[in-house]
C-alpha cells in the first residue's frame, strides 16, 4: 500500500488519487461485484450471478482502517471489507518487463539449466519457465536420452496435448513421409500446427540420437521479425495482420484446416502470434482484390526471417531439449544423414504461465511461513520444555525419519501454525480457552497447501481424542499440558464419535502425525533446521 494515496467516495463512487497521476474512479456496482469476504463467493469461485447483485447499489459510508477499506452500503448489514493494496493494483497496475526480444549475436544469452535442478528445485523450476516466457525459448541439458522422456519434461510446465500425432510424436526419416518433417530433409522456417484450431501453444523437441552429418536446428524470434517489418514503415505488416489465409494438413487420420492471418496482433496492436508454415499454406480463398499486396507482404517478411542475424543454428546432442513458444519462435533445420532421433510434443500456451504462477505462489508461501516461524517459533511451547518452533522442527524430524510422504513432513512441521496466528495468550489453557488452533491451522495450510497437509493437521487434535478411546494406555502417556489441553477439546472419544473419524480418508495420517506431536518434545535435542524443509515445502506448495 502507498501511503500517498488519498480515497474519496460518492454513493456511486470510489476514487483513488496518487500525487503525480490521474485519479481513478472506482463504480459503486464495480465495487460491490468485488466484495469477495462472503458475498457471494466461496475461495475464488463465485455463487452469486448478475441477478444477486443488486442493480443500483449505494456507498453508504467508507472506513479506512490501516491497509484496508470497510466500505458500507445501502439496505445491507454487513460491510465489506477489501485492500486497499489490491485496489492500487487494479488503479495502476504494475509494469511488465514483457518479452525479450533476441537475435543470432544474442545466442549465448538464451537459458540452458540443467534438467536434474529444474526438476527437483522449485525455484530452480521457476527461472527456467520465467526465460521460456520472456524469451519464447529456454533449452534443457542432461535429459535422459531415452524415448517417452519428453513427456516428463512437458509436466515442468503444463500437460501435453493428444493430437492426430498421439501424445510424444518422432521426428525421424521415413521412407515414404506423410509430413516432410519425418524426412532427411532440410526444413524451412516455420510454426507447427497452423491448420489446427487451436494451435498448441509450445512444443518440446528432445534429442534422442543425433546425427553427425547436418541435421542443424534453426530458431528464430518471431517478435523481433516483426519489430523489423514495423520499423520498415511499409504496408506488409498492416496486410500479413488483417488478410487471412487457409492452412491445411491431410493425411490417411486426419484433415485439418484453419483460416487465419501469417501475423496476429493484439488490441493494442501488439504482435501476439504468428502463423507461418509454407509447407500448408493455401491461397485459394485469398481476397483477390488483395492478392498483390498480400503477395509483396509476404515475400517481404520472408526475406527478413532469412537474414541471416535472426537465426541461432544449434546441433542438439542426446540428452538436449529445447522448449519453445509456437506462436512466437519459429524453427526449422538443415538437411542431415544418419539416424537421428527427436521426440516431441505440444502443449497449450497458458500452460506456463498458470505453472510459473504457481511456483512463484508456493515460493512465496514457503517465505512466509519460515519467517512467520522464525519470528514467533520462540514462544514457550504451553507448559512443554521446548519452544513452538523446536517442537514443530522434532515433529518434522520424526515425520521424515518414518519415510513419510513430502505433505506429512509438511504436515509435521506445520502442525501447530495455527498457535503461531491467534493472538489468545500462551497460558489461554489456564484460563480454560481452547484456542481451536487446528481449525485456524487447517484454513490457513489449506490455501496455500492443499488436503494432503491441512486434513491431517486438523485431524491430529481428534486422533489424540480417538486414541485415548481406544488405546486406553494412551492417556498415561500423554504429558501434564495434552491432558489439560483434552479436556478443553471434548475429551475422549465417544464410541459413535470413533467410528466417525476412522471414516475418514485421512485418519490414519492424523494419528501418525499425533503420535509424532506427542513424541516432538525433547529438550536440547539436535535436529535440522528450517532450511533443511525449504525445498520440500516448495514442492508440496507447487503440487511436485
Amino acid at each position: 500500500m502507498n501511503d500517498s494515496t488519498t480515497i474519496a467516495w460518492e454513493p456511486t463512487l470510489l476514487t483513488l488519487e496518487r500525487p503525480g497521476t490521474a485519479a481513478v474512479h472506482f463504480p459503486a456496482v464495480w465495487l460491490r461485484d468485488q466484495c469477495h469476504d462472503g458475498h457471494g463467493w466461496k475461495g475464488t469461485q463465485r455463487l452469486a450471478d448478475i441477478f444477486d447483485l443488486p442493480a443500483s447499489p449505494y456507498i453508504e459510508s467508507v472506513c479506512r482502517t490501516g491497509d484496508r477499506l470497510d466500505v458500507r452500503w445501502r439496505g445491507e448489514e454487513r460491510p465489506c471489507s477489501m485492500s486497499i493494496a489490491w485496489l492500487e493494483s487494479i488503479a495502476w497496475p504494475p509494469q511488465g518487463a514483457g518479452p525479450r526480444l533476441w537475435t543470432a549475436t544474442d545466442a549465448a544469452s538464451l537459458t540452458r539449466a540443467d534438467y536434474h535442478a529444474v526438476r527437483v528445485d522449485p525455484a530452480a523450476q521457476a527461472d527456467w519457465i520465467a526465460a521460456l516466457l520472456r524469451d519464447g525459448i529456454a533449452f534443457l541439458r542432461g535429459v535422459p536420452a531415452v524415448e517417452a522422456e519428453v513427456l516428463r519434461a512437458a509436466s515442468l510446465i503444463g500437460f501435453p496435448l493428444e493430437t492426430n500425432y498421439g501424445r510424444v510424436f518422432d521426428v525421424r526419416p521415413e521412407a515414404t513421409p506423410d509430413n516432410l518433417a519425418n524426412s532427411a530433409l532440410g526444413l524451412g522456417l516455420h510454426t507447427d500446427n497452423p491448420y489446427r484450431e487451436p494451435v498448441p501453444g509450445y512444443q518440446l523437441l528432445h534429442c534422442v540420437r543425433a546425427c553427425s552429418v547436418g541435421g542443424d536446428s534453426l530458431f528464430v524470434d518471431g517478435y523481433a521479425a516483426v519489430a523489423r517489418l514495423r520499423a520498415n514503415r511499409s504496408t506488409a505488416l498492416e496486410a500479413l495482420s488483417a488478410i487471412p489465409v487457409d492452412f491445411r494438413y491431410s493425411d490417411a487420420n486426419a484433415i485439418l484446416t484453419a483460416r487465419r492471418t501469417l501475423i496476429e496482433l493484439d488490441r493494442d496492436g501488439r504482435t501476439a502470434r504468428i502463423h507461418w508454415n509454407n509447407r500448408s499454406l493455401s491461397t485459394a480463398r485469398l481476397p483477390l482484390e488483395r492478392a498483390e499486396e498480400f503477395y509483396a507482404a509476404y515475400r517481404e517478411f520472408a526475406a527478413i526471417l532469412r537474414s541471416p542475424e535472426f537465426a541461432v543454428r544449434i546441433h542438439l546432442q542426446p540428452g538436449d531439449l529445447v522448449a519453445f513458444d509456437n506462436g512466437r519462435v519459429l524453427h526449422g533445420r538443415t538437411p542431415f544423414s544418419g539416424d537421428r532421433l527427436l521426440q516431441g510434443c505440444y502443449l497449450n500456451r497458458d500452460g506456463a504461465a498458470s505453472r510459473l504462477a504457481v511456483l512463484q505462489r508456493a515460493n512465496g508461501s514457503v517465505d512466509q511461513i519460515i519467517r512467520l516461524l522464525e519470528q514467533r517459533g520462540g514462544q514457550a511451547y504451553f507448559g512443554e520444555p521446548v519452544s513452538q518452533l523446536e517442537h514443530a522442527l522434532q515433529a518434522a524430524w520424526l515425520a521424515d525419519q518414518a519415510n513419510s510422504t513430502s505433505a506429512l513432513v509438511a504436515a509435521a512441521l506445520l502442525h501447530d501454525v495455527g498457535h503461531l496466528l491467534h493472538a489468545k495468550p500462551e497460558n489461554a489453557a489456564d484460563q480454560g480457552i481452547d484456542t481451536c488452533h487446528e481449525e485456524l491451522s487447517y484454513r490457513w495450510l489449506m490455501a496455500r497447501f492443499g488436503r494432503a497437509v491441512a486434513e491431517p493437521v486438523r485431524g491430529h487434535v481428534a486422533a489424540k481424542r480417538y486414541l485415548c478411546r481406544v488405546e486406553p494406555e494412551y492417556r498415561a502417556q500423554l504429558s501434564p499440558a495434552s491432558v489439560q489441553s483434552l479436556a478443553l477439546q471434548g475429551g475422549p472419544m465417544t464410541a459413535e464419535e470413533a467410528l466417525q473419524f476412522e471414516s475418514m480418508s485421512w485418519y490414519r495420517e492424523a494419528i501418525a502425525l499425533r503420535r509424532w506431536d506427542d513424541a516432538a518434545k525433547l529438550p536440547n535435542l539436535r535436529v535440522p533446521g528450517l532450511e533443511h524443509y525449504r525445498a520440500l515445502l516448495a514442492d508440496v506448495a507447487a503440487g511436485l
